[in-house]
């Protein structure tokens, strides 16, 4: 192996790509971040608070219960969810964080629930929501979870 000297205009050139590289990067993280973040206002959803088991990291101090949630598809078909909440998470980041752990499709028009899991609203048959067994007739998205809630999702 031989030592090979750089000379000064080298030197400055492997700086150079380095610094842009670095600029680049940055730019992307940030660029990345902004879209995240545009996305989730416009579905009215607090990022900071979405919690799932791919996404979002909390440190345990922060945790303040557990929330389960059940999507009952109304054919037998049923799928449950239990995670972590902080303060101020709602109804709305909990379905957001099941659906995104499960890989379920939800659609929300304005603040109601138009389908989950392509089964969409309909005359004989309607999404309804229910927390700790008691349905909710008013915009349900605001509503804090609460340390051992049961949030159910019934297609009745």
């Amino acid at each position: 192996v031989k030592n090979v000297p750089m000379n000064d205009s080298y030197s400055k050139i492997l700086l150079s790509i380095a610094v842009i590289s670095g600029l680049l990067g940055i730019w992307y993280v940030t660029y990345q971040d902004q879209l995240a973040s545009s996305e989730f206002s416009r579905l009215g959803v607090n990022q900071e608070l979405l919690l799932s088991r791919d996404s979002l990291r909390v440190p345990p101090s922060s945790i303040i219960g557990t929330v389960e949630l059940q999507f009952d598809f109304g054919n037998g078909e049923k799928r449950r969810f239990e995670g972590s909440i902080v303060k101020g998470m709602t109804l709305l980041d909990t379905l957001y964080g099941a659906a995104e752990a499960g890989k379920i499709e939800v659609v929300i028009n304005g603040n109601k629930l138009a389908s989950i899991g392509g089964l969409k609203n309909e005359k004989s048959q309607v999404w309804s929501i229910y927390r700790n067994k008691k349905k909710i007739s008013t915009n349900a998205w605001g509503i804090p979870v609460l340390d051992k809630d049961e949030v159910l999702l019934k297609y009745e």
